[in-house]
């Protein structure tokens, strides 16, 4: 609690490729077939730290998805979207694609 405040009443959402599944999370901060992670996180310092598990789909459920195919695919994107409250009292968002 040393450390000074960066940003307030921040939250994460990470958007997974639907090829994709988050492992040991919390089934209430999941949506959109296990897709979407959303996770409030209150206050920050330069010390905080945030991190997530990901997996791929188990290659029966790839097979069966219409608009995938899996001999095709190279890339399985991700984006993560943070949204906070600064101290000068501005909201802002940082969204990170990969």
């Amino acid at each position: 609690m040393s450390k000074p405040l960066i940003a307030t009443n921040v939250q994460l959402k990470v958007k997974l490729h639907k090829g994709l599944k988050f492992r040991r999370e919390d089934p209430q901060d999941l949506s959109n077939n296990d897709t979407l992670l959303v996770r409030d996180i209150g206050n920050v310092t330069e010390d905080s730290q945030v991190t997530f598990e990901y997996s791929l789909k188990p290659l029966s459920k790839l097979v069966e998805m219409e608009d995938i195919d899996i001999e095709q695919i190279k890339e399985l994107p991700f984006q993560a979207q943070i949204t906070y409250k600064a101290l000068d009292g501005s909201k802002g968002m940082r969204v990170l694609t990969r």
